[in-house]
Order: structure tokens, then C-alpha cells, then sequence
């Protein structure tokens, strides 16, 4: 997803570009009507010297020489051609300039003089031309009207080279406009987002333990949004103490007890040793939560890395104990010297959950396996006690779900594994196995570089 630096700067974009777009298409259009008066007062002015040139013969009809004072005129295949028509006495003047359309510009003549509802001047475009068709009427010395239709047709070859050369540059100018614009635009929205950029390096540093509220100030809009996250912060601080307190009070409660037992059982000695394994299980396991809620929320250390194995071995064997009479399949595949990232009370408390819930529900079989996959650790469980209502799949990790309530269980010990899982940052994946009729869960470890 792009950021909202990205967005901002790519709608800007689009919209200084299209900005620009209009611009250059009014420009070009005024450009393009100034170039076409141009030609047409031009086109105007040869027609005027034209008019000029014009002289009555004997009978008082108008007459051209064949030769003009105009350069242009006497240029063949020049930038100006003109052609005279008179129908009264068949008269037929070219410029010299027309030799090489004489006969188009003659048909032209000859059609336009047979239509009697014809303009008396139009400008019109006829190819590469601009035309300026024009009939009056000439009073000959007898005072009768004698229609006169003189045709013009000056070459747009230059301007239409004018107006590709303006394009170009205009495409250029408008190009350099928007990088500019886009640079400015980039340095300005820098500038602009530069708060939300210092907000966001602030709770990284909440999040990575270095700091425990939003410290700086920052403009209004996003002020009262700093003050709520400072607030919810320390509403989930005072939360976690609380949780934490609770934690330790009742690992507390227990201690004393189990020591009363622990006690017991060393002066009778007639407890046999799984007891003695088990009550030290437990102990170590109320050490290990009195440690957690003495820490209050400190970071794990990123180093820890503990061997896998030994205690894989520990807790299946104890497993095997107390499910002995379902009489199970138990497979273990682990890499050789495969250590986790994790502190060992932590390792205890995840697979003793998972592995406990595998032995729970497995109908045959139970399977671990572990291994490395590129930067990270791969660890698998699996029990073919069934599969997991679809219904319930999404939620089963959270507090107080269950899937089987007709075994004996609280409903939170994936809760548990799911907040040692976000502590650490690991994914987890639970999925049910069609083929095998059973549960896996899958477990990614990322290693630290």
C-alpha cells in the first residue's frame, strides 16, 4: 500500500499534470488563432496590392499586368499565387507565382463565377492553402456591372512549420514545469509530513521499550491524537500492572503451599519420582511467572537461544507418563544443535501447551518436528485427534474458546501461547489436515542477523 507521502505527491502529480495539460492546449489554440489571423491579414494585404495593380482597358474592364510590384506574385511556385476571372469578356490573369495551379485555381474561378448566391469574399482552407475568394463588380465604361472573381491562396507551409516548432517548445516548457513543480511539491509535503514521521519514530521507540509516552509537541491537528495514545498507553500500562500484580499474587499463594508439600514428601520419602518431578515442574514454573511479572514488561533479551532438544525430550517423556493409557505414537524430528530464540521458561510454557493439547486429542499419533528454513525456525505439531469446527478455527487462540469440551481444560492455554508468540514477534498457524484427519500447528521462529 502506498504511503500517504506516495499518495499525496502521485494525486498531486496527476493533478498539476493535468493543470498543465489545459494550459498548454489554451496556449496552443491562442497561438494557433493569432498564427491564423496573421495569415489571413497577410492573405488581406496582397489582396489590397493586387486591387492596387489593377488598370481599365479600352473598353473600361479591369486588366493586370503580367508582372507585379509584389515579389511574390512573380516568384513561381511562390508563397502567394492570384488568379483573376472576368466571365463578360472571357478574361483570364495568373500571377506568375500560379503556373504550377493554374488549372485548379481556373475551375475554381469558373465554378464560383456560375453561382450567383456566392459570398462576395470568404477565407477558406484548400489543402496546404489559405484561399481568399473575392467577386465585385466593375463598372465598364457603358455603366453596366461587370462581375470580377479574384482568387487568392497564400501557402501555410511556413506556419504549420511555426506552430510544430512552438509545440515542441511548449511540450519542453510544460515537461521542465512539472519536474519543478514535482520537486517543490516533493520538498513541501516533506516539510509538511515531517511531524507524522517524528510521531511515528516516537512509537517505535514505545514499542521497542526505550520510552514510555509521546514526548514532543506537534501541530494541532495531530496534538489530541498524541494526548489519546499517551492516555491509552497509560490506561494499558496501569492494565498490565494490574494483570501482573495479579500474576505474582497468585503464584505467591501457591508458593507456600507447594513448599509444605515439597517438605512432606522429603521427610516421608515414600513418594515415588514423577511426584518428585512434577512438584518441581510446577515450582519452577511459579518461579518462572513470578519472574515475568517482576520484569513488568521489559523486552526479552534478542540473544537467548536455547537447545531445542533436551527439553523437547523432557517434556514428551513426562507427557507420555500421564497419557500412558491412550497408548500413542510418538515422533520427534528435530535438527541437531537447533536452538530457539527464546528464554527457557517461555519454551517450557509454549510447548507444554501445545504438546499437552497434542496428546489430549490425538486419537494415534502425536509428531514434532523442527527444523531451520532460511532465517528462520519451522516448528510442526501434529495430532490426528480430529479435526477443528470451521467455525471456531479463527478463534480457538483466543481466552476461554474451545473446541471439545468434553475434556478437562480452561480454554487458555493457546491464549497463553499466542501472547508468548506476539512477545517474541513469531507467526502461528493453525490448520486442520483432511488427508490425516487431524490438527497441525505451525510454528516460524524468525532468527536475529
Amino acid at each position: 500500500m502506498l504511503s500517504i507521502h506516495q499518495r499525496i505527491l502521485l494525486s498531486g502529480s496527476v493533478f498539476v499534470a493535468l493543470i498543465l495539460s489545459l494550459a498548454g492546449l489554451t496556449v496552443l489554440n491562442i497561438y494557433s488563432s493569432r498564427l491564423e489571423a496573421h495569415l489571413r491579414q497577410s492573405l488581406l494585404q496582397y489582396h489590397y496590392a493586387l486591387l492596387g495593380a489593377f488598370r481599365e482597358d479600352s473598353q473600361g474592364l479591369p486588366q493586370l499586368p503580367q508582372t507585379l510590384t509584389v515579389p511574390a506574385f512573380n516568384t513561381p511556385d511562390g508563397e502567394v499565387m492570384g488568379y483573376v476571372f472576368i466571365p463578360a469578356s472571357d478574361y483570364h490573369w495568373q500571377s506568375i507565382s500560379a503556373v504550377s495551379r493554374a488549372a485548379v485555381l481556373y475551375d475554381f474561378a469558373v465554378n464560383l463565377a456560375a453561382h450567383t448566391d456566392a459570398p462576395q469574399q470568404l477565407f477558406s482552407v484548400a489543402g496546404d492553402y489559405l484561399r481568399l475568394q473575392h467577386i465585385l463588380e466593375w463598372e465598364d465604361r457603358e455603366q453596366n456591372l461587370q462581375k470580377t472573381v479574384i482568387i487568392l491562396d497564400l501557402s501555410r507551409h511556413q506556419s504549420k512549420q511555426l506552430q510544430h516548432q512552438f509545440i515542441q517548445q511548449l511540450i519542453l516548457t510544460l515537461l521542465l514545469s512539472l519536474v519543478i513543480i514535482g520537486i517543490i511539491q516533493a520538498l513541501i509535503l516533506r516539510h509538511a509530513l515531517q511531524p507524522i514521521r517524528r510521531l511515528g519514530q516516537e512509537l517505535l521507540q514505545i514499542q521497542k521499550g526505550k520510552s514510555e509516552t509521546i514526548s514532543r509537541s506537534y501541530p494541532s491537528e495531530l496534538n489530541h491524537f498524541a494526548q489519546k495514545l499517551n492516555q491509552l498507553l497509560a490506561h494499558n500500562r496501569e492494565q498490565l500492572q494490574k494483570y501482573r500484580q495479579s500474576l505474582a499474587d497468585l503464584s505467591h499463594s501457591l508458593k507456600t503451599p507447594l513448599a509444605v508439600l515439597q517438605g512432606e514428601i522429603h521427610q516421608s520419602g515414600t513418594f515415588p519420582p514423577l511426584i518428585h518431578q512434577q512438584i518441581e515442574k510446577m515450582d519452577k514454573t511459579i518461579a518462572y511467572h513470578l519472574q515475568r511479572a517482576s520484569i513488568a514488561g521489559q523486552t526479552t533479551g534478542v540473544n537467548v537461544k536455547i537447545a531445542l532438544a533436551p527439553l523437547c525430550d523432557e517434556i514428551l517423556t513426562a507427557l507420555a507418563k500421564v497419557y500412558s493409557d491412550k497408548n500413542l505414537q510418538v515422533q520427534c524430528d528435530i535438527a541437531d544443535g537447533l536452538c530457539l530464540p527464546l528464554e527457557q521458561g517461555d519454551v517450557f510454557e509454549l510447548l507444554g501447551n501445545l504438546l499437552d493439547n497434542a496428546f489430549k486429542y490425538a486419537a494415534h499419533t502425536v509428531s514434532l518436528s523442527a527444523a531451520y528454513d532460511k532465517n528462520t525456525v519451522l516448528l510442526r505439531i501434529f495430532n490426528d485427534g480430529g479435526p477443528i469446527s470451521s467455525l471456531l478455527l479463527d478463534q480457538i487462540c483466543q481466552r476461554g474458546v474451545r473446541d471439545n469440551h468434553e475434556t478437562n481444560g480452561q480454554g487458555i492455554g493457546l491464549s497463553i501461547v499466542s501472547e508468548i508468540m506476539a512477545q517474541y514477534n513469531a507467526d502461528m498457524e493453525i490448520n486442520n489436515c483432511p488427508a490425516t484427519d487431524g490438527v497441525e500447528v505451525k510454528i516460524c521462529f524468525k532468527l536475529t542477523q
